[in-house]
């Protein structure tokens, strides 16, 4: 059985969210709560926030470091040490 019996509230869909953008939940449960997003205009911003953020976050770790970084940081600490001597 599902997390819900009914979806009918934005309240509860608002408790599985996270569970939802997560693909974890039972496929009744999750096809509950895409109905009550296709008719609620408001969980649904809600949810694609929630699934544009988590692709930003993704996407950050997806980015190269350049190679001479962590020089380029310790120039810049010794720069301050120095600054504050």
């Amino acid at each position: 059985m599902g997390y819900l019996s009914t979806c009918t509230t934005c309240e509860e869909l608002e408790e599985l969210l996270f569970l939802l953008a997560d693909g974890e939940l039972d496929a009744q449960t999750q096809e509950r709560l895409q109905v009550h997003l296709s008719e609620c205009a408001h969980c649904k911003t809600l949810f694609d926030v929630e699934v544009h953020l988590r692709a930003l976050l993704k996407d950050c770790y997806r980015k190269e470091v350049p190679a001479d970084l962590e020089a380029q940081i310790r120039n810049q600490i010794r720069t301050v040490e120095v600054k504050r001597d």
